[in-house]
């Protein structure tokens, strides 16, 4: 059972530009470190995002279509080779960022899985640390990751509202 649900775990992940654009809140934490809510626009099905700090306005965001980084309100154009990974609080729209995979550089895999009310639950092992674990939750019915848990990282997506409008899809 577990194998069977981590598998469809799997495919909701790998299927992430075909999630419907949504807004949250965003709340993360890195380490001890005290946690920031960030207003979060995410197009995955655009690779577009953007994310909007509570209590500063600093803004971060990608815009796919201009090919356009905003980086606390600095913005620069890159180009097409160039490798951005998503700002920390919009990485959940974008799975395959996380640091989850197994893959040489990722700090974690995907060991099991459980399903309950919706909700599909990851149980993560490091894969050169033992005994450090963490968690990935998926909503599946709105195919989006909710929840990353781990000792170095805690984010998760609150109050999420889907379909939204488009921000950056199409252009007029």
């Amino acid at each position: 059972m577990s194998h069977d649900v981590l598998l469809d775990a799997i495919a909701i992940l790998a299927n992430w530009r075909m999630t419907r654009t949504f807004t949250c809140t965003a709340v993360l934490r890195m380490g001890t470190g005290e946690a920031k809510e960030y207003d979060l626009h995410a197009e995955p099905n655009h690779s577009s995002y953007l994310c909007v700090e509570h209590g500063t306005g600093r803004r971060f965001g990608y815009d796919d279509h201009e090919r356009t980084l905003e980086t606390a309100g600095h913005s620069q154009t890159v180009m097409p080779y160039q490798v951005n990974p998503e700002m920390w609080a919009a990485r959940l729209a974008f799975p395959m960022s996380l640091n989850v995979w197994g893959r040489p550089n990722d700090t974690y895999r995907m060991v099991t899985a459980s399903r309950r009310e919706g909700l599909i639950t990851v149980r993560l092992e490091a894969s050169k640390y033992p005994g450090l674990e963490g968690r990935l939750v998926i909503d599946e019915t709105r195919a989006v990751t909710v929840e990353l848990d781990t000792p170095e990282l805690s984010l998760q997506y609150l109050s999420i509202q889907q379909p939204v409008p488009n921000r950056y899809w199409p252009r007029r």
